[in-house]
């Protein structure tokens, strides 16, 4: 497994790599980690790419990808879909797309734009200022989901004003909202410190007293840390310690292995959930080549362990054995819904189709189940004998 993410969720996932490896590991091999460290300003894409390859060539078999896409976007040209990635910090929609091996850990930015808006309407609030830019996704979509969440909960989007990444000076953003008659009961952006605090500074100075609402980087930025200034600020993020979740042990589990504080209590979070996907999928699956659940599709068998993938409706049509006519004449093979052992189910090859007449739920195909003539003995590579020679 290799990581280029955020400091807080590479410090998780090596917790977790720790502990699961002194409980012998993933089918009894260690799983092994190892981090990149890229540059962040200023921007060194070819770094990334040169990064994630000598990941890849020291047999990464998952990859924990950055936050944002101006790296994302580089990195996946690389793995070019053999090996998954998996997004641990980033909400951007642009990011998450399965033919490339690519997804988000948490929710994305139309989500938590969307409950920023559910969230001002509960408030009360029926007036906004959005803030945007249009440097990288992040900056824009969340504000577009909020404005039409919050627009069809009945509220108003009465302006939306751009700024700059890195800019230093939002004088003219703050008279502009300050010139409002009546100000906005709300302000949403999804910007970041430093530039956070400059704007809540000079806000609060000018005596607008509007509701600020952001995302996540809020969060990842540490916006508590600029004081009297984000007091009453509120923000979406990825979860936090409570009574209902399992976040406070977590982080109670971490301290006692010693390691460096969590700054960002949601980002770490989201690095031990990344790592522990990538375990329960080489687990589930027997194996980390990605071949396990290629052949699923077709073969409907667990490659590896042999286990049958069948859903609950299949369970059903399978345990009443039954034989099926096809448009009122009896095929020229039985097609059979049958739950059968390891022994059986080695001399047939499923296939799914559809037909006209055949008494199915919408939505679902059936298999048809067809002999055929048996192959070698085969090991997987949980080292599972899967024996195609037995007979029923």
């Amino acid at each position: 497994m290799g990581g280029i993410s955020d400091k807080p969720a590479s410090a998780a996932a090596k917790f977790i790599i720790d502990g699961v490896n002194k409980a012998g590991g993933v089918g009894g091999k260690p799983v092994e980690y190892e981090v990149k460290q890229i540059s962040a300003d200023p921007a060194d894409y070819p770094a990334a790419q040169r990064a994630v390859q000598e990941l890849i060539d020291n047999g990464a078999d998952v990859i924990l990808g950055p936050p944002f896409s101006d790296y994302g976007n580089p990195v996946l040209e690389i793995t070019k879909g053999d090996v998954p990635v998996l997004f641990v910090g980033s909400t951007e929609t642009v990011l998450p797309d399965p033919t490339r091996g690519a997804f988000l850990v948490s929710f994305n930015d139309k989500t938590q734009g969307s409950a920023a808006a559910e969230f001002a309407t509960t408030k009360g609030l029926k007036s906004a200022v959005t803030m945007s830019s249009n440097e990288i996704p992040y900056l824009n979509i969340p504000q577009a989901a909020f404005k039409e969440v919050f627009e069809k909960a009945g509220g108003k989007v009465e302006k939306d004003l751009s700024f700059k990444l890195g800019q230093t000076d939002f004088s003219s953003q703050v008279n502009e909202i300050k010139g409002m008659n009546p100000q906005p009961d709300a302000i949403y952006s999804s910007f970041f410190l430093p530039e956070a605090g400059v704007f809540l500074k000079q806000l609060r100075e000018a005596g607008v007293k509007s509701t600020v609402i952001s995302a996540d980087g809020f969060d990842a930025s540490l916006i508590w840390t600029v004081g009297a200034d984000a007091e009453g600020v509120y923000f979406t993020t990825h979860t936090f310690p409570s009574a209902e979740n399992g976040v406070q042990k977590f982080l109670d589990d971490y301290a006692a292995s010693g390691g460096e504080k969590i700054e960002t209590v949601a980002f770490g979070a989201l690095g031990a959930d990344a790592t522990q996907i990538a375990i329960k999928a080489a687990t589930d699956a027997c194996t980390s080549d990605g071949q396990g659940r290629q052949a699923s599709p077709r073969s409907g068998v667990h490659s590896c362990c042999r286990r049958r993938l069948i859903s609950p409706a299949s369970r059903e049509r399978q345990a009443r054995r039954a034989t099926h006519r096809v448009g009122g004449r009896k095929p020229h093979h039985q097609i059979r819904c049958v739950e059968r052992t390891a022994r059986r189910l080695a001399h047939c090859q499923p296939r799914r189709v559809s037909r006209p007449g055949w008494p199915q739920r919408r939505g679902e195909d059936h298999v048809v189940v067809q002999r055929r003539r048996p192959r070698p003995p085969v090991v997987g590579s949980c080292g599972v004998r899967r024996d195609r020679h037995h007979r029923s």
